[in-house]
């Protein structure tokens, strides 16, 4: 039997033009239909207290679908995004707390709120290279989410404050952008590396600043590595967690790898790995300020 060198020729020939091809990577994803964005990270927060070591784990999953509206180009359409899964697990020497949505019935508060969460749609608006310009919507999902629950004043102040802290424009943001917020704004070749900056919202307030390089050219996707130096970011604010007053002064690194599907631009798969260290601050019954030394380390992963 004749073996056909044409086998070994065209692998060899698309591999030599990969490495010499210039591409360009933007979100465009089709409109109608849904790209769905999942996550699950896993996170442990270690803080000394009194001079004691206390350690909590957590792991949590935020599953969201995107369906762009109409068929213009990307970076001026609307996309309608909805929560399909929210769920937590925190565990702590203190004890465990664990919610989850899916829940329909009224015999959890929490479990039936980030229920709701799910049920009602949001706006976002994004760049061609994946930043996100402005989510409208969310914060009318976060009132809808607890509308029909009983609860006092106070008690509603904090809900909707930690719901925010977590779910609100800016942690989505966030979230968002960590997944997509990689992407060239221009043409790249094999090798190539391009700067991003992405501000990291929630109750620790920091700024990552990130080297892409396009590490694999294929068909159908591309694989781009990051490394991250995470600085702090208005490290003065403070935020009310559960009630209390806390500031963060963190830094550290992060180190990613993400497979990028060529045509849509949209993340197919992404692991982020994240050190952070630092003080958090919080403030005594009588004003006077607390620190509290902190170390952070989480991985993410995204799906599609």
């Amino acid at each position: 039997m004749r073996f056909n060198r044409k086998f070994l020729i065209l692998p060899l020939l698309f591999s030599i033009l990969a490495c010499s091809e210039s591409i360009e990577l933007e979100l465009n994803p089709k409109a109608g239909k849904t790209h769905q964005l999942n996550s699950t990270g896993l996170s442990t927060v270690q803080q000394i207290i009194n001079g004691e070591d206390i350690v909590m784990t957590s792991e949590t999953v935020m599953n969201i679908d995107f369906t762009p509206m109409d068929a213009g180009e990307f970076r001026n359409s609307v996309i309608e995004a909805q929560f399909s899964k929210i769920s937590l697990l925190a565990q702590s020497k203190f004890g465990e707390v664990f919610f989850e949505s899916g829940k329909d019935q009224y015999d959890d508060i929490t479990e039936y709120m980030i229920s709701r969460l799910t049920k009602f749609p949001f706006n976002v608006q994004m760049r061609a290279n994946g930043e996100v310009s402005k989510i409208s919507g969310i914060n009318r999902v976060i009132s809808e989410a607890f509308k029909i629950v009983d609860y006092s004043e106070d008690e509603g102040n904090v809900i909707r404050e930690a719901l925010l802290l977590s779910y609100g424009p800016e942690p989505l943001t966030s979230h968002i952008e960590m997944a997509l917020s990689i992407l060239p704004t221009g043409p790249v070749k094999l090798g190539d590396t391009w700067n991003t900056s992405t501000l990291l919202r929630s109750n620790v307030y920091a700024r990552a600043q990130t080297t892409c390089k396009l590490e694999k050219i294929e068909r159908d996707y591309v694989l781009i590595r990051t490394e991250s130096e995470v600085i702090p970011e208005d490290k003065n604010r403070y935020v009310n967690i559960s009630g209390a007053p806390m500031r963060y002064d963190v830094q550290g690194a992060s180190r990613g790898l993400y497979r990028v599907n060529r045509k849509t631009g949209w993340t197919e798969q992404a692991t982020i790995d994240m050190n952070l260290e630092g003080t958090s601050y919080t403030r005594s019954p009588d004003g006077k300020e607390i620190a509290i030394p902190l170390k952070i380390s989480s991985k993410i992963e995204f799906t599609n």
